[in-house]
């Protein structure tokens, strides 16, 4: 047992040790307190002060106090107690930062912590810092437009908002101080604050960006209408528009032009707008009657009064079909057109199979089979032109002879060679015969035609191919002859006035009177030969004493009065005048 005597002694000695230290700790315990209860005894320097002017000559003297205090407590803080505490003391820290930066900032006339204008921070700069960052954000700044699901994003500026950066600095400047005063700069530095910048409107600028937004803003109406696919007629039915009231938008942007530019978007107010035409289920109903035949084209050749026949197929002209939209004082109607291009492009393929000089009048039958479509008539006609062509003389010709023979008047075939002496002609020599068009430049009138032979001196008149009028007629005498060839009715005149060089003398040149006169060719430039009745001298008498059935006249073509009457109310201008010798 003596061997556990150490062991007993050493026990006596741990338990003093242990009630040593007990009481070495108890000692520091009550040391804390003591020094806890020292701590609550702060400064006798005031830590609230009134709002007004004291407040701010008093800052740093404050900051300075709250500081020690902090620096005094943090001292005396075991780690124990700092890791429980450490929550409060982290905002308490960082308040403290806050509170600094802003009576930092408002002591050197800055704009207080937190302050955002427009969503721009501008916080600690100086008033024209700030308005500089102000101009600088706006140059970014947009507004989008949106109507439905459309949008169109423009620049504030393009839109006629304009920034007053000046008095926008001046507003965050004054913030915390003339505004708001401790409280707002307070709450600015803590929570922060988004100020509204200082925008107005220019109206002028805003109106023209609006009206260019308004033509990809509108939506035009549709107007009912038909779809036409070979001999497939589709009814389309009609669709409202839209359209962008300017005079209701420009209004509400002016009314608070910033809040506009804060929310970014602007609803554009649209107006609706109808369609013209609200059904065109009739002419539906047309046009399938109308691609149940076939389109019928006579190409008509005037000279030869002969024709030639195309027979188009629906599958075929229906690929021509359009509609058109025509205003009437009753109001809008939607028709059947034929699209021009298709259908030149048809005649020319007919014209290059004409046999030369011959082609079609393109113009003409587009007009021709436009109309038409038009009235549901479906047959039409063409006019066959004449281009000029090269002429080889033959042995014995003259250009006069030339002239007779091709029925081109002489002075048309001067014009059309003007580098030759056609004077001097021999065989094999080629002379260019302008065109026959010069002498037909109405279109035909297709269903009448006058047939004069100066050979008979006789003169037919057929209608549908059917006579109507013949009668003996005096043509020119032989130092005036009438030119032979293809012409049409020009003009007409109840009376008219000629002269020849017969009839002058050598002070005056003496004029006859020629009642129901009717032009259709020129002799020469600005003299018309044509049709008449009687012809009445200058001393009274009248040509050929009234007479006709052989040559009298100076190139025209003389009837008696009554006929040349009847002619006359007969035959309208674009009637065919065909000349035989």
């Amino acid at each position: 047992m003596e061997a556990f005597r150490p062991e007993s002694d050493n026990a006596e000695g741990l338990n003093s040790d242990r009630h040593t230290r007990r009481g070495r700790a108890r000692q520091r315990y009550m040391a804390r307190q003591s020094r806890r209860g020292q701590a609550r005894v702060l400064p006798q320097r005031p830590l609230k002060v009134e709002i007004g002017e004291s407040i701010f000559s008093r800052a740093a003297d404050s900051a300075v106090v709250i500081a020690d205090a902090v620096q005094d407590r943090l001292r005396r803080l075991s780690w124990r107690s700092l890791r429980s505490q450490g929550l409060v003391i982290v905002p308490v820290l960082i308040g403290l930062v806050l509170l600094f930066t802003t009576l930092s900032a408002y002591s050197s006339g800055k704009v207080v912590a937190g302050v955002s204008v427009g969503g721009v921070s501008v916080a600690g700069m100086t008033e024209q810092e700030a308005a500089e960052a102000l101009k600088r954000a706006w140059r970014d700044v947009q507004v989008t437009l949106r109507e439905g699901e459309r949008s169109w994003s423009v620049r504030a500026s393009e839109l006629g908002f304009r920034l007053d950066a000046a008095a926008s600095a001046r507003h965050a400047v004054t913030y915390g101080r003339e505004q708001g005063g401790l409280g707002a700069m307070i709450g600015a530095a803590v929570r922060g604050v988004n100020l509204e910048p200082v925008v107005d409107l220019d109206l002028s600028v805003a109106r023209d960006t609006l009206i260019r937004i308004a033509g990809q803003a509108n939506v035009p109406a549709r107007n009912a209408t038909v779809r036409l696919q070979g001999v497939v007629v589709t009814h389309i039915p009609a669709q409202p528009g839209s359209r962008l009231n300017i005079g209701e938008l420009l209004p509400m942007l002016a009314s608070d032009p910033a809040g506009v530019v804060a929310k970014g978007t602007i609803d554009l107010p649209m107006n609706p707008v109808p369609p013209l035409i609200v059904d065109a289920t009739p002419l539906v109903e047309y046009a399938q009657a109308l691609l149940e035949r076939d389109l019928v084209l006579e190409a008509y050749d005037p000279v030869a009064d002969e024709s030639r026949r195309y027979s188009i197929p629906p599958e075929e002209w229906g690929k021509w079909l359009d509609t058109q939209l025509v205003y009437h004082e009753t109001g809008p109607r939607l028709y059947l057109s034929v699209a021009a291009a298709p259908v030149r492009a048809f005649l020319e393929q007919q014209a290059q199979a004409l046999p030369e000089p011959l082609t079609l009048d393109l113009g003409d039958g587009v007009r021709a089979i436009q109309q038409a479509v038009a009235n549901g008539s479906l047959n039409t006609w063409v006019t066959v032109r004449y281009e000029p062509y090269i002429y080889t003389v033959g042995r014995g010709e003259t250009a006069y002879g030339i002239s007779r023979t091709t029925g081109i008047p002489f002075y048309l075939i001067e014009q059309a060679n003007p580098d030759r002496d056609l004077s001097e002609l021999y065989v094999g020599d080629t002379i260019v015969i302008p065109s026959r068009d010069s002498l037909l430049p109405l279109r035909p009138v297709r269903n009448k035609r006058i047939v004069v032979d100066l050979s008979d001196q006789y003169l037919w008149a057929f209608e549908n191919g059917q006579v109507v009028y013949e009668w003996p007629i005096s043509s020119g005498i032989a130092s005036a002859p009438t030119a032979t060839g293809v012409f049409q009715i020009l003009s007409h005149a109840e009376t008219a006035r000629g002269s020849s060089y017969t009839l002058c003398d050598a002070n005056t040149c003496g004029q006859w009177v020629m009642s129901w006169f009717m032009g259709i060719y020129e002799a020469v430039p600005g003299l018309m030969n044509g049709f008449h009745g009687a012809v009445e001298l200058p001393n009274g008498r009248y040509l050929g004493d009234g007479q006709v059935g052989r040559p009298f006249t100076f190139g025209c073509i003389m009837s008696q009065d009554d006929n040349a009457y009847k002619l006359y109310t007969w035959a309208e201008e674009g009637v065919i005048v065909e000349i035989r010798q």
